[in-house]
């Protein structure tokens, strides 16, 4: 008869951690990757802003910055997406996104994210999929697009104007808020539901929808 001793580990269990080990490696290794790039961009960016200020103070810079927002806070399985890439898996909180990242938040995940318009909220229920299409800044305007893809979002939203707004799409529509709005979105089933609990949101194709009414 065998004896097993306490101290002995199978094959099995050795590749496994190994695997994890490796795959974790390869997460942060793509995620340090891609917050230097970020740094680049930004530094050279700030560099040439700078000389061309230098050269000519009265002289506009015309294209919008890129800007990034903010994963306020993450609960369980959620993970970031660049470029089809995971940069992030499991994601962390401040973790800093871009135009084109995606936040997808598993099973039992769940996310907030501050969109830097001067206090509106996306929060993301679990199995949902937020992409952040545009944003820009160009001076003091500054613009963001997402797209909700999957699942379920809520948002706190400031009205949109011509110096900050803010726009979700789902499905085939597309809104922004005309006052504070306390909103959901449902992508459970084709093509999307739009609640709004409270203010009011303008929808693509005309139409308002007001506190207590919805639309899908």
């Amino acid at each position: 008869m065998s004896t097993i001793r306490r101290n002995q580990v199978s094959s099995s269990t050795v590749g496994m951690i190994q695997n994890n080990t490796i795959r974790g490696a390869v997460n942060a290794a793509r995620l340090a990757l891609f917050l230097l790039a970020v740094m680049s961009v930004t530094s050279a960016g700030t560099a040439w802003a700078g000389s061309a200020d230098d050269d000519n103070t009265n002289t506009p810079t015309g294209g919008a910055d890129s800007r990034a927002v903010r994963l306020a806070s993450v609960e369980g399985d959620v993970q970031v997406i660049q470029d089809g890439q995971v940069i992030a898996n499991p994601a962390l909180a401040n973790l800093p996104m871009f135009e084109g990242t995606q936040v997808v938040t598993g099973n039992e995940g769940r996310a907030e994210v501050q969109l830097d318009d001067g206090g509106s909220i996306a929060r993301l229920s679990p199995n949902t999929t937020l992409t952040f299409t545009v944003l820009q800044q160009q001076g003091s305007r500054i613009r963001t697009e997402v797209v909700v893809n999957g699942g379920l979002a809520y948002f706190e939203m400031k009205p949109s104007n011509s110096e900050r707004s803010l726009k979700v799409n789902y499905g085939t529509t597309a809104f922004s808020a005309t006052s504070f709005s306390v909103v959901r979105v449902s992508m459970d089933s084709a093509p999307g539901r739009l609640a709004v609990f409270f203010g009011e949101c303008s929808c693509r194709g005309g139409g308002r929808l007001s506190g207590g009414r919805s639309r899908g």
